[in-house]
């Protein structure tokens, strides 16, 4: 005969404690007391419920991992594991049941569970977030100085809002409003054929535009230009708004 197991004996303790509890208030009245009883009794069910989960648990895993061995390839139990379970199949632990051989439930979480199970190395992970992050700045300013060079009255003005030196501020006005962006020294070479004016010029002077303003005003002369020139000229505009063939209409 297989021994009791403890979300058995927690079951018989609630059960004596709910029959305790009912004695007490049934037939002596002990009201006080069967209510304290039929407390312990509801904790003591939890408790067996919870514990028995854990032991099914327990026995599909093993169940899982003699299939794995006997080189069957079982489907991932659900949930899969129980990091996956709190967070809703967003993680995955190392004891995750979604192997390489049934990947297809699941790939993300195999490379997730992969991911866990080696150390990670932070100070490589904080470089490569550190070099995308610059190089979309990159970008960015590629694109601000191609701006640049298609606008009037563009100049660059040493940054006085970033304590590390070398930080400068792009003021451009592509439609006759202002649109500002900062760029580190990484970025300086991308600006060296602009004028370069100081703090107190009064071209380089924050109008207070937002960042959300700044997108929507270039996004508004996006449109303009488009709806007044057409794509075909494009590179063509001299001056902002204007061009051979606007001239022309």
């Amino acid at each position: 005969m297989r021994p009791l197991r403890i979300y058995e004996y927690t079951a018989a303790g609630a059960v004596v404690l709910a029959a305790v509890a009912t004695g007490c208030a049934w037939y002596g009245g002990l009201y006080p007391p069967a209510v304290a009883v039929a407390f312990g009794a509801l904790v003591l069910a939890e408790a067996s419920v919870r514990e028995r989960r854990r032991h099914q648990r327990a026995v599909a895993e093993a169940e899982f991992a003699r299939r794995r061995a006997l080189g069957d390839r079982p489907a991932p139990l659900t949930p899969c594991c129980l990091l996956g379970l709190v967070s809703r199949g967003q993680a995955h632990d190392h004891k995750c049941t979604i192997t390489k051989e049934n990947s297809m439930h699941d790939p993300m979480a195999l490379d997730q569970q992969e991911e866990q199970a080696a150390p990670v190395d932070w100070e490589a992970v904080a470089r490569r977030r550190e070099q995308e992050r610059d190089g979309a700045y990159r970008e960015r300013n590629t694109l601000v100085a191609l701006l640049a060079a298609y606008t009037s009255g563009a100049v660059v003005a040493p940054a006085p809002d970033v304590a590390e030196p070398g930080w400068q501020i792009v003021y451009l006005y592509p439609g006759g409003r202002q649109a500002s962006w900062h760029a580190g020294p990484r970025d300086a070479d991308l600006l060296q054929a602009l004028e370069h004016v100081p703090l107190d010029d009064p071209r380089a002077q924050w109008d207070g535009h937002t960042t959300t303003e700044k997108y929507a005003r270039l996004t508004q002369l996006t449109a303009e230009l488009l709806a007044r020139c057409g794509p075909d000229c494009a590179e063509a505009h001299t001056e902002i708004g204007r061009c051979e063939i606007a001239r022309n209409r």
